[in-house]
């Protein structure tokens, strides 16, 4: 990728934000052939650095999410963006800079957008919602109405974005699904996220949780109702031990202890085992053939699926607690319905492993 018209090269600013993100990164490096000394990373929900070569800069969200209401919110919107814009600046050494981000929509992604380095921006996988055209992305999140604290916080820089703003450079993706119907989609091709050997012997049944009650999509004692009829089948099918990985979201997030309480319960007949925030499950879903992965609406399931392992959905447990959420998981994307196996299946094998 050249660089635009100043002297400076430019710098390639990309959004780490997830797992799947940083998969895609290094994809894009790797496939585009980048100067890795003029690469940073931007570290979100609690994302850290796992390559010593790369600069990093952390991006905190969530301090810009609400709009500001008064004038001390409004004061302190106002200091964060100054002070991220700083932040930014140095990490980029002062240059230009090409933004590479998973949408549009999120207000401290539209920071960066409107930050007066930035040249331009490409997309990046980051999971379902990746999987979506940009008019289901409209009815799922419809552009937010800008307020006036808003305007008067961010100096203008925030404003009814859609979730696939056009005007894109490109989409980078890890499967030709992606994107369906963005213009200038590259496929990456890259070695899937390495995982510990410990952990591609001992990870036969993995729960992955998506942050939907986190973020008040489904209730969460519907979560840990549909959780509890999981757990039932899965004892009642031999299971003695199974791992589950957090959803970046969660972390910090007070609902965490009621899913681990409602985990617990299950010992000592089924033993639940949280796996370490860094742990990569779409790089073990490709390294462990025998992975069973088990989700609600999380895309791990569908990476497992896309990896050919076993994927089970449990959304049909949490419908049965709280029938609404039958709309959000209608709203998945068609390759998840397609890919990812619903457990009121009747087909549906047992689990042969323990």
């Amino acid at each position: 990728m050249g660089h635009s018209g100043g002297a400076a090269p430019e710098v390639h600013l990309f959004v780490v934000h997830s797992p799947v993100a940083r998969w895609v990164t290094h994809g894009v490096i790797e496939c585009e052939g980048l100067d890795r000394a003029r690469v940073v990373l931007a570290l979100a929900r609690g994302m850290t650095s796992e390559d010593g070569d790369l600069r990093t800069v952390p991006l905190p969200m969530e301090a810009v999410r609400e709009s500001p209401t008064g004038l001390v919110e409004t004061w302190r919107a106002r200091r964060w963006m100054r002070r991220n814009d700083r932040r930014i600046a140095r990490a980029t050494g002062g240059r230009p800079f090409h933004l590479y981000l998973p949408h549009a929509l999120e207000r401290a992604f539209q920071l960066l957008r409107s930050h007066p380095g930035c040249t331009g921006f490409s997309y990046l996988e980051e999971g379902l919602y990746s999987y979506c055209t940009r008019a289901e992305m409209d009815r799922i999140h419809p552009p937010p109405r800008i307020r006036r604290g808003d305007r008067l916080a961010f100096s203008g820089r925030v404003r009814a974005a859609h979730f696939f703003e056009p005007g894109h450079r490109r989409a980078y993706a890890l499967y030709p699904d992606a994107f369906p119907d963005l213009d200038d989609r590259a496929v990456v091709r890259v070695a899937p996220p390495p995982v510990p050997e410990a952990l591609r012997a001992d990870v036969a049944h993995v729960i992955a949780f998506d942050a939907l009650s986190a973020t008040r999509q489904v209730r969460l004692e519907s979560v840990c109702a549909g959780l509890d009829r999981l757990l039932d089948r899965l004892r009642s099918e031999g299971v003695a031990r199974v791992h589950y990985k957090l959803h970046p979201a969660q972390r910090g997030h007070p609902e965490v202890a009621r899913l681990e309480a409602t985990l617990a319960r299950w010992a000592p007949g089924l033993v639940a085992q949280r796996l370490d925030d860094r742990v990569s499950l779409e790089g073990l879903a490709y390294a462990r053939p025998e992975l069973r992965a088990y989700v609600n609406l999380s895309s791990i399931g569908l990476y497992a699926a896309l990896a050919g392992r076993a994927a089970f959905t449990w959304a049909p447990y949490v419908v049965a607690a709280e029938p609404a959420f039958a709309a959000v998981v209608d709203r998945a994307p068609k390759i998840f319905r397609e890919k990812v196996r619903p457990l009121e299946d009747p087909q549906e094998e047992p689990a042969p492993s323990r």
